[in-house]
């Protein structure tokens, strides 16, 4: 497991700090897809709106915005019992990833590689 922590401000003025957790598995696909967008589809920063009309940039070193940590299953468990499922603050990671799959052609061939091992990854820790 990868406890994904956004640590991140907007125009210095707003801190954003917030945490997910998520699998091994997850983190290197996303992390494998967004470098994907940035190496081969656009260069250009992608931005994650927050607020009412604030937003965030996000580029080629996105991952230093985020600090990500090894975790045991134990940890998120815990993780769970102090902030439930809902008091994660703004983590952005998974809203980054989102915004890149709207972002990568449907037509590109790699697109449906990434949503094939997502959805893959989502069924496995569903059922387990």
């Amino acid at each position: 497991m990868k406890l994904v922590v956004t640590d991140t401000n907007w125009a210095d003025e707003m801190d954003i700090w917030g945490f997910e957790t998520v699998s091994n598995k997850f983190f290197d696909v996303a992390v494998k897809a967004i470098n994907y967008y940035f190496e081969n589809i656009s260069d250009d920063d992608l931005e994650i709106w927050v607020g009412t009309n604030e937003q965030v940039f996000f580029g080629k070193d996105f991952l230093r915005d985020f600090i990500v940590t090894d975790i045991t299953p134990q940890q998120e468990a815990q993780l769970l019992v102090m902030f439930g499922n809902n008091a994660k603050g703004e983590c952005l990671f998974e809203r980054l990833l989102d915004t890149v799959l709207d972002n990568i052609p449907q037509s590109d061939k790699n697109f449906e590689t990434f949503l094939k091992e997502l959805e893959e990854e989502n069924n496995e820790n569903s059922t387990s």
